[in-house]
C-alpha cells in the first residue's frame, strides 16, 4: 500500500525543497534575467549587466527580452548552460527537466519568463515538476509551485555545458 503524499499550499509535497532559489524581478521586464539568475546563483541586476556589457541589449531605452532565443542562449552560455531554440508545448510530459517557460502568452500579450525544473529521485517519492516564479506581485506561495498544464506554451531546454578536460 503506498502512502499518499502530502501536499502544501503551493501543490508540492510538504517536505519539498527547490533545486533552484528563486530570484525575484526588478520590473516587469526583468523576467529573463531573474529566470536565468535562478539557475546561476545570482541577481536578475547581473545578468541584465551581462547582456548590456555584450551589446544584447541597450543599458537604457527600449528592449525586449521574448525574442527568437538568442538572448537566453546567449546568457545561458554565460553562465555555463546550453541553451536551445523556442519549442511548443501543451503538456508537461513533453518538457525536458529544465527549461525557461513562456507564460501568460495572448495576442495582446508577448509573455513572461518562468522556470520550469523537473526534480527526480527524492528518497523513493515521484518525480515533482514545479516551476520558479519571479514575478514580483507573485504571493509567497505561488514562488515555488507546482505546475499545470493550462499555463504551458513555449519553452527553452536547459542543460549544463559539458567541460572539456583537453587542452
Amino acid at each position: 500500500m503506498t502512502t499518499p503524499v502530502r501536499l502544501n499550499a503551493a501543490g508540492l509535497p510538504i517536505d519539498f525543497e527547490s533545486e533552484y532559489a528563486r530570484v525575484e524581478q526588478y520590473d516587469d521586464n526583468s523576467c529573463l534575467f531573474a529566470v536565468l539568475g535562478c539557475i546561476a546563483g545570482c541577481t536578475a541586476q547581473e545578468v541584465r549587466a551581462v547582456a548590456v556589457a555584450n551589446g544584447h541589449i541597450p543599458e537604457h531605452g527600449p528592449y525586449t527580452v521574448v525574442d527568437d532565443g538568442s538572448l537566453a542562449a546567449f546568457l545561458a552560455a554565460h553562465y555555463g548552460w546550453v541553451a536551445s531554440v523556442w519549442k511548443e508545448c501543451t503538456h508537461t510530459y513533453q518538457l525536458p527537466a529544465l527549461c525557461i517557460l513562456l507564460v501568460e502568452v495572448s495576442e495582446k500579450f508577448s509573455g513572461r519568463h518562468i522556470l520550469f525544473a523537473r526534480q527526480r529521485n527524492r528518497g523513493g517519492q515521484p518525480n515533482v515538476e514545479y516551476v520558479v516564479d519571479c514575478g514580483y506581485w507573485v504571493p509567497p506561495e505561488g514562488h515555488i509551485r507546482a505546475i499545470s498544464d493550462h499555463e504551458l506554451s513555449w519553452y527553452i531546454a536547459l542543460h549544463p555545458m559539458e567541460q572539456s578536460t583537453e587542452y
